[in-house]
């Protein structure tokens, strides 16, 4: 069999994900946000996550298998790691406005905080082992540490565009983003949007240098063969 044909199953499970994930439209429809500000952002991320999965992944980069493995590991984490961070943030900022002690609301926040974290911190460790296992085992131990690196930058992509949807969502009204006033949250939406592309274009960095590692190391040789090997067993 093929590199593609071996990537078959993965990419039907990454299609069925994104499906999954727009029931994120539907939760934050039930906390209350404002989908007239939120829809734009919710469809471009998860563009995002399609663009760098299929169009990279699958389209562009299918002649570099090496990359083109790892821009899928990419675009799996995004999903995942945005409906996680957007769900949490969601949920306690739709909870923040029936809590009223000022203690309570700085001990919930900085539990949001360290829950998110934690659970991109497993994000980053469970995708390569759950989801590509049969891949990413034949990475030596510094590859390995660069593909968490690349995923850790994934991860706070999805956190800093989770915050930044949340920023938008505190306009209660469209006039309310036009309005004067908002000076100082457009100057918060340009602080997260550069923090953004430089998470996303360090990530693109890191995984270039992957790949020419592994290209280096003739892991595609060595992921068929033992695909092969598999099968012959088998």
């Amino acid at each position: 069999m093929t590199f593609e044909e071996r990537m078959d199953p993965l990419d039907k499970l990454f299609l069925m994900i994104s499906m999954f994930s727009s029931i994120v439209v539907g939760i934050a429809t039930s906390l209350g946000l404002d989908l007239r500000l939120l829809w734009i952002p919710l469809l471009s991320y998860l563009g995002w996550s399609i663009y760098i999965y299929w169009y990279r992944g699958v389209y562009q980069l299918r002649e570099e298998k090496e990359r083109s493995l790892i821009e899928r590991i990419r675009g799996l984490s995004y999903v995942i790691g945005f409906v996680i961070t957007f769900t949490l943030n969601g949920c306690w900022i739709f909870y923040l406005d029936f809590i009223v002690d000022t203690t309570r609301r700085l001990v919930g926040s900085l539990a949001v905080i360290i829950l998110v974290v934690i659970l991109l911190l497993v994000i980053t460790l469970g995708i390569p082992k759950t989801f590509f296992l049969k891949q990413t085992r034949l990475f030596s131990k510094p590859q390995m540490a660069s593909l968490y690196k690349i995923l850790r930058e994934t991860g706070t992509v999805s956190i800093y565009f989770s915050v930044l949807i949340m920023t938008i969502n505190s306009f209660k009204t469209v006039l309310d983003f036009l309005s004067p006033i908002s000076i100082f949250s457009f100057l918060v939406f340009g602080f997260y949007s550069i923090k953004i592309h430089n998470a996303e274009k360090e990530s693109r960095k890191l995984s270039h240098e992957l790949a020419l590692s592994l290209r280096k190391t003739r892991w595609l040789r060595k992921f068929l063969a033992s695909q092969r090997r598999a099968k012959g067993k088998k």
